[in-house]
């Protein structure tokens, strides 16, 4: 019974240790689920705190944003403004540009390149054509800055001065007579204004040379030039007597057909002058033999001289008849005298004289412009650099036909030198055809009826071409052999060129091309 007792006694303990142990377990889960659970809330937390930072930061660069946007979108808007107020001001004309391009084209100007040069004016009065008092502005300057480059120059410009005068006569011609006017007597006002500055007689020379020009390109009437001669009989200094002497040489035979009995009046009072003159006189053997002009002028001696000086003169009277732009405007000599000049209001230049019918013209033939850029484009694909190159590759493809062709370009003047340059874009246009055409054919025949010296640049420019076949395409072969069978028909070029092949190691491409050339030999 004890031991039952104590058995007892001993499983109440270990039933109590138990329990006691089993207690402490629980209070332990549950301490470290109580521990779990506010470690979970704190980190609830922690994510609540973080994603509340996450969603201002997101706020704060979105309201960034919206402020960078936003001013993104400003700046886009004054760009548009300034590239929009840029472009308004590109589109209108500026005057002060106008001025310094003009006087850049005449420092430019020469007897090569006045056809181009002509064309850029021309397009700078069809830009500011719109508006009449900057025309009005604009055909002053275009005077100031002809009077800079051809009058008020320290030395005598006698060589230069045709070119001048040519240019402004063709501007004239769209302009009106009243730009003209106002041009002479600019130009006779600046003979006028007598200075004691060393540079008055070269002022005076040159002012007297371009009136003599103007003549001579028929711009003025005799009776004009011989007034003014009259007024330099009045004063009889050495510069005076020179240019009298000029006159008489360039013109007098000129003047002797238009008014004989004006030009024997003024040749009598020049007698009675030098009469008057005592030996002593310092300008006496100036006038003497300014008198020995004039009477060989009378009797008609000076044909041989005169025919020679006008030669300097006859490659403007070409180019005036022969512009696309003026050529069909008839425009007479200015018919005032000298008193009548002088007393032309001054800077007559009035809006309404502008030949609005020569704009329309120009308006339906198209852009001028466009069309000279378009074909220096081509000209610079097929490897025409130069501008003599580009003068003559335009000058073809802007004729009605071969022979007008073979005129503009003859009228051109070029040396022997850029004359070859006609024959090689002539047969490089030929090659670089879609389908052959026989208006290169026509052209080099009449060229070398011109002139014995294009079959010699024939001959050597299809040499060239026949060494090279073998890098050209087979449309470009067939152009260039048909081209040449056709100048062979017309005799324009001798069989023998063909010497240039040997036949006995021909390569296929040079086979093809006799084969060609022998063909079309045949048809015809």
């Amino acid at each position: 019974e004890e031991m039952k007792e104590d058995s007892a006694e001993d499983e109440e303990d270990d039933i109590a240790k138990y329990e006691k142990e089993d207690n402490d377990a629980i209070n332990e889960e549950d301490n470290k689920a109580s521990n779990e659970e506010d470690e979970e809330e704190e980190e609830d937390e922690e994510m609540k705190e973080d994603s509340n930072e996450i969603e201002g930061e997101s706020d704060s660069q979105e309201n960034d944003s919206e402020e960078m946007n936003s001013e993104d979108a400003k700046e886009s808007n004054v760009r548009k403004q300034i590239e929009k107020a840029k472009e308004a001001k590109d589109k209108e004309v500026s005057l002060d540009d106008i001025k310094k391009k003009f006087k850049g084209l005449f420092n430019r100007l020469s007897e090569g390149n006045i056809e181009i040069i002509f064309e850029q004016a021309v397009q700078m009065v069809r830009a500011i054509s719109k508006s009449p008092a900057s025309l009005k502005e604009f055909q002053q300057i275009v005077i100031d800055a002809y009077l800079l480059a051809a009058v008020l120059p320290v030395h005598p410009l006698s060589n230069l001065q045709p070119v001048y005068c040519a240019f402004m006569i063709a501007l004239s011609r769209i302009l009106g007579d009243n730009f003209l006017i106002t041009v002479l007597k600019d130009v006779y006002r600046n003979f006028l204004n007598e200075a004691e500055a060393i540079e008055s007689s070269s002022v005076r020379k040159n002012s007297l040379y371009a009136l003599r020009c103007f003549y001579q390109l028929g711009a003025i009437k005799a009776e004009l030039v011989l007034e003014i001669l009259g007024e330099l009989l009045k004063d009889l200094t050495p510069s005076n007597i020179d240019v009298m002497s000029h006159y008489a040489q360039n013109v007098g035979l000129d003047l002797r057909k238009e008014q004989p009995l004006k030009l024997k009046l003024f040749i009598e009072a020049a007698e009675e002058k030098l009469a008057e003159l005592v030996a002593e006189d310092p300008v006496k053997k100036r006038m003497e033999y300014f008198v020995e002009i004039l009477q060989e002028v009378r009797n008609n001696k000076k044909q041989t001289l005169h025919d020679m000086l006008k030669q300097k003169v006859q490659p403007f009277i070409t180019w005036l008849k022969s512009n696309r732009i003026v050529s069909s405007i008839n425009a007479g000599p200015v018919d005032l005298n000298l008193q009548a000049l002088m007393e032309a209001p001054s800077k007559s230049l009035e809006t309404k004289v502008i030949q609005r019918d020569v704009l329309k013209k120009l308006a339906r033939e198209g852009d001028l412009k466009g069309e000279m850029a378009l074909l220096e484009d081509i000209a610079v694909e097929q490897k025409m650099n130069t501008q003599i190159k580009k003068l003559i590759f335009t000058t073809m493809m802007t004729a009605i036909d071969h022979v007008d062709a073979f005129e503009k370009l003859i009228q051109l003047s070029l040396t022997s030198a850029q004359e070859r340059e006609i024959v090689r874009v002539l047969v490089n246009c030929c090659g670089q055809e879609k389908y052959y055409n026989k208006f290169y054919a026509a052209l080099g025949w009449k060229l070398c009826e011109y002139k014995n010296d294009f079959r010699y640049t024939f001959k050597y420019v299809m040499w060239d071409h026949m060494k090279n076949l073998h890098r050209y395409s087979l449309r470009k072969i067939n152009n260039l052999a048909r081209f040449f069978a056709d100048m062979l028909h017309t005799f324009a070029l001798p069989i023998a060129i063909l010497k240039a092949l040997e036949f006995q190691t021909m390569s296929q491409y040079q086979t093809i091309f006799l084969n060609i050339v022998l063909e079309e030999i045949f048809k015809m």
